[in-house]
């Protein structure tokens, strides 16, 4: 990795997911350089905060997956009962 404060250049931007955010300069080993630009953030909670965030997105599709079952069940259930109403009918005129 390059020492960037020892070049006196700046980082390169990282570009996660279309987003474009700031690097972060150091090699990334020291404490400060792990939470460069990071105000109130624990040692060691960038792993976490990563952790997290992945889980968020892998429940928020799980929530949509869920969403478009339900979504469709009701549909299903609309369809059953127009049925049923016309069987009903069918059966109350002596159609059937």
């Amino acid at each position: 990795m390059t020492d960037h404060a020892a070049t006196g250049t700046e980082p390169e931007p990282i570009v996660e997911d279309g987003t474009e955010t700031e690097a972060i300069a150091g090699d990334g080993t020291e404490p400060e350089d792990l939470h460069a630009g990071v105000e109130d953030v624990p040692a060691g909670a960038g792993a976490v905060v990563a952790a997290l965030e992945a889980r968020i997105r892998t429940l928020e599709t799980a929530v949509d997956e869920l969403r478009e079952e339900i979504d469709e069940t009701r549909r299903d259930g609309r369809r059953v009962a127009e049925l049923y109403d016309l069987v009903f009918e069918r059966l109350k005129s002596g159609q059937l």
